[in-house]
């Protein structure tokens, strides 16, 4: 074969990244092996590939001629193991992005079965919050994002995960009045939310907003799990999915407040890169869906 397909990987892996060691992160490997992989492809095509007289890894004229190239070619060959491969045979990793919403309820589920009908693949898996998901599936750091909607980008593979119910929620030593609550009754207790960057902290600012409200303090932490601790504890509300969190209802740590309007359940995907779908990552979508605890509707 004139031009192996490792380093034409590695070739497009730079360009993208800009840099030896970034494209050796990208496919799990070491800086040196990038190295090898494109002085191998260089000899074999005998041309200079990579400009290496300003410590900068810049790409020739037929550099990045070939480029283009590797594009169609990496392209291919992945649409070729989706269409021939014995899938369950299918080995390396899958860098997974999810929200914390995912994390606390069917994650294991998937890992679980992803491990069984994959006995060769690697999930390496990193909890976070909306916003910090999409910029790293942007920058490539991720193979697939499990989150909740809406949809931050074109061109990517989307796969519905269903709807999962949110409600305001608080604990009964706050004495939150019973009855009908809106926007004008809940803008004086303290609010408690994830980051401002959140898909949550959005949804709070438009049903007050809606309203005609603003809420009077807004305590942001980085976890859902710490907002229901602090929840429970009294130090204000939050909007809480109660799926989640029904041991705390059933034990009267936290009670659902009935609003008007309604907290609207959020739809969750798993997202792919449309330009950079390998097959594993096809298929960890394909379990995502099928192991979703949320409802479809």
């Amino acid at each position: 074969m004139l031009a192996d397909l490792r380093g034409l990987e590695a070739l497009l892996w730079i360009s993208r990244k800009g840099s030896f060691s970034a494209a050796a992160k990208q496919l799990n490997t070491t800086q040196p092996a990038i190295s090898m992989r494109i002085r191998e492809l260089e000899r074999k095509l005998g041309v200079s590939l990579i400009d290496r007289s300003r410590g900068k890894a810049r790409l020739t004229p037929k550099g990045m001629e070939c480029v283009s190239y590797a594009d169609r070619m990496v392209s291919l060959s992945s649409h070729l193991m989706q269409s021939v491969a014995n899938l369950q045979a299918l080995e390396g990793r899958v860098r997974v992005g999810v929200s914390e919403s995912v994390a606390l309820s069917w994650l294991s589920r998937l890992v679980t079965t992803a491990n069984r009908e994959y006995p060769h693949a690697v999930l390496e898996i990193d909890v976070d919050i909306t916003a910090r998901l999409w910029a790293r599936l942007a920058s490539g750091d991720y193979d697939i994002i499990l989150l909740p909607e809406p949809i931050a980008q074109a061109e990517v593979m989307t796969e519905s995960l269903g709807t999962l119910e949110f409600a305001w929620m608080a604990s009964p030593q706050l004495k939150v009045p019973k009855g009908t609550l809106g926007p004008r009754q809940l803008e004086n207790l303290p609010i408690i939310t994830v980051s401002r960057e959140s898909n949550l902290a959005a949804v709070i600012e438009t049903w007050f907003q809606r309203g005609r409200a603003t809420p009077r303090v807004v305590n942001y932490c980085n976890s859902l799990s710490t907002v229901a601790s602090l929840t429970i504890a009294g130090v204000g509300i939050s909007i809480l999915p109660p799926s989640l969190f029904s041991g705390a209802v059933k034990a009267g740590e936290l009670v659902r407040l009935d609003t008007d309007p309604p907290v609207q359940p959020i739809r969750f995907w798993a997202v792919c890169p449309l330009s950079e779908v390998q097959p594993l990552s096809r298929q960890i979508a394909r379990l995502a869906q099928e192991t979703s605890s949320f409802r479809e509707v």
